[in-house]
């Protein structure tokens, strides 16, 4: 235990190319403006759906709820990790602080990023389950328990992210944009290689789930009653939000890809710092698209402005 800790302490974070600014602060100044709108738009949003009945008797509401706290998760994970005032206090911490402090925040992200697909997971089975199955509904396993399994999602969320922290050593080095990890190891391939595996399972699982849900919603349209446009519009909303969220991910990854091989070294950064504003935006977005979906929203925004005017 001494033994690892007195190795810690001569770990230095270095730039990870020749140069010696330490941030993008015209980049980290706009990441932290569109996170921290997000965090505000989600948590109103949050509001407002406690105000929509006829949201808030279904189990659907609960996986409302977890998309916006995973969100609200990834944009906070997202200003530690990219804002340069917390990479000035790791840089000028002491090696040991400053070593686990990186750490922290690696994994931060990688939690956060990790709870979006999670929740996107039981969103689509909670919309397969309802539209493929929909006698089975009311009486299946995984609805009756979808607040435990809304609750589940953390901890596992949790627990492939610690893996993170078990490496033993990782020496990382600083960019423009970001702290990130320096040298490769055995321990570190295996645990990225194991993040990028599950989450490309589960995207390829919910996108398989999701078309078979599509396909029956053109099925529905043909005999569509009153009762079933409300399922129909949560459908679409989470398809389209699916659709949105994986885009701006696989730019990021496209991104980091070419980054790794040497593709483009010219605008590498301006491009990489688009790519994480787009990812972080999809909080914003994701309300958005809730909202197309539901012609009422306004009108319960509306109320709860009202309310407050009257309370003062």
């Amino acid at each position: 235990m001494n033994n690892f800790s007195s190795q810690s302490v001569e770990i230095e974070i270095e730039p990870c190319h020749n140069g010696t600014r330490q941030c993008y602060h015209t980049f980290s100044q706009i990441l932290d403006g569109i996170n921290c709108l997000s965090i505000i738009i989600n948590i109103l949003h949050l509001l407002v759906l406690n105000q929509i009945k006829e949201l808030k008797t279904t189990k659907y509401f609960w996986i409302l709820m977890n998309m916006n706290i995973s969100d609200v998760i990834y944009s906070i994970s997202s200003i530690l990790f990219f804002n340069c005032g917390v990479r000035k206090i790791i840089l000028k911490a002491p090696r040991l602080t400053g070593y686990w402090l990186s750490k922290l925040i690696v994994v931060g992200i990688g939690y956060g990023a990790s709870l979006r697909v999670l929740v996107f997971l039981v969103s689509s089975i909670e919309k397969y389950i309802g539209v493929c199955h929909p006698y089975e509904y009311s009486t299946h396993f995984f609805i009756n328990n979808i607040k435990s399994l809304s609750g589940l999602i953390y901890i596992c969320g949790l627990l492939s992210s610690f893996a993170h922290i078990m490496i033993p050593e990782i020496k990382f080095c600083w960019t423009l944009l970001t702290i990130q990890i320096s040298q490769k190891t055995l321990e570190n391939n295996v645990v990225y290689a194991s993040y990028g595996i599950q989450n490309c399972i589960m995207s390829f699982l919910i996108s398989f789930i999701l078309i078979k849900i599509w396909k029956e919603l053109q099925a529905m349209n043909q005999r569509i009653l009153p009762k079933d446009k409300l399922v129909i519009s949560a459908t679409k909303y989470s398809i389209l939000s699916f659709v949105v969220y994986q885009l701006s991910f696989l730019f990021v990854v496209v991104v980091l890809i070419c980054d790794a091989v040497g593709f483009l070294p010219s605008i590498a950064i301006p491009v990489q710092a688009l790519a994480y504003s787009l990812l972080s935006m999809y909080g914003i977005i994701n309300v958005l698209i809730f909202i197309s979906f539901h012609p009422k929203y306004i009108d319960h925004v509306k109320r709860i402005f009202r309310i407050a005017a009257h309370s003062h």
